[in-house]
């Protein structure tokens, strides 16, 4: 009997928003939702405290509680408007989720050949191992997970530029990926897989294809086989990809309450082409969120701990959308 695998969605875009996939459980469970239970055995706590706790309100994010240990070994959270909340040193314990050990299930489960190593000076990127193509010939396969389309975009004119040969790219999601790093990783025929839409987890919490090894493994050596100048992979659409103002301001007050997003100052910087739109007016113009989120960095100096948060906060209104959408048909 065919044994059930379950798709994770929430779990690729988590480790994609956490830096070093570091985080107190209440943050793992919020970024995880229903998914934490799948994950919470590979999370494994560090020893080291976390000098914030996340505040989470009924309207989504809020800044993060500031953690304080008193001399009689009680630990508090409190928040910016001095509230108080009571935690124990097992809540603000950080845990982490091995990059190797993930990559060597995830590696086993595609049927590569796995010896993941880190790559120097890249960060979040790994050479996971190889793939055979033909009957001889091995590919090497890499693993990057990056938050920003810069940082996706060096790691592919690193890659491409000590490869002549085709090889495999690995990424939780197509978020980063844009034109330019497709169009670099096509000049060496360079297989992309996406994780999120080729693994499941079984009901024993295993990593596994979604597809047979063999068909999975045959479908990479086809891409890498084709020509240079003919498109060989596809990015699915990313569903978070674009988003409407009114969610972008929503989102960005829920968490910078302090400095509040005018919404007509958002208008203006689209308007004057500072942020990337779709070039429609009216309820079709949507705001490429990646793009938001740089000018939010550099324009507002929103620091990036702050700036996942707001990510976050504007998956929760695009997601909002798209259920009442779903509902309503």
């Amino acid at each position: 009997m065919p044994q059930r695998l379950r798709k994770l969605k929430k779990f690729w875009s988590a480790i994609e928003l956490l830096p070093q996939w570091c985080a107190v459980r209440a943050e793992w469970r919020w970024l995880l939702g229903p998914e934490f239970d799948l994950i919470a055995g590979r999370l494994k706590p560090t020893g080291r405290a976390a000098l914030s706790y996340p505040h989470l309100t009924a309207d989504g994010y809020d800044t993060p509680y500031r953690v304080v240990r008193h001399d009689d070994g009680h630990v508090v959270g409190v928040a910016r408007d001095k509230q108080t909340l009571r935690l124990t040193r097992d809540d603000v314990d950080i845990h982490d989720l091995s990059p190797r050990d993930l990559l060597r299930e995830i590696g086993t489960a595609l049927g590569l050949d796995v010896e993941p190593a880190k790559l120097d000076g890249m960060p979040g990127t790994w050479q996971i191992g190889s793939v055979l193509k033909g009957a001889s010939e091995r590919r090497p396969a890499f693993f990057t997970c990056a938050t920003e389309k810069t940082d996706i975009r060096r790691v592919v004119e690193h890659l491409t530029a000590r490869h002549q040969e085709p090889f495999v790219l690995l990424v939780p999601t197509p978020s980063c990926l844009d034109s330019a790093s497709l169009s670099l990783l096509e000049t060496r025929r360079a297989a992309v897989v996406v994780l999120q839409d080729v693994l499941g987890l079984d009901d024993r919490g295993r990593w596994c294809g979604l597809q047979p090894t063999g068909r999975f493994l045959a479908t990479i050596g086809t891409a890498m086989s084709a020509p240079a100048d003919r498109k060989t992979s596809r990015v699915p659409d990313d569903p978070y990809k674009w988003a409407r103002q009114a969610e972008l301001a929503r989102a960005t007050n829920q968490v910078l309450s302090d400095e509040r997003l005018d919404p007509g100052v958002l208008s203006r910087a689209c308007r004057d082409r500072e942020i990337t739109t779709n070039g429609k007016s009216g309820r079709g113009s949507l705001v490429e969120v990646n793009s938001f989120m740089g000018w939010l960095g550099k324009q507002r100096g929103v620091p990036k701990d702050e700036l996942i948060q707001v990510r976050n906060a504007v998956i929760g209104e695009i997601s909002e959308r798209k259920n009442k959408t779903q509902a309503g048909n």
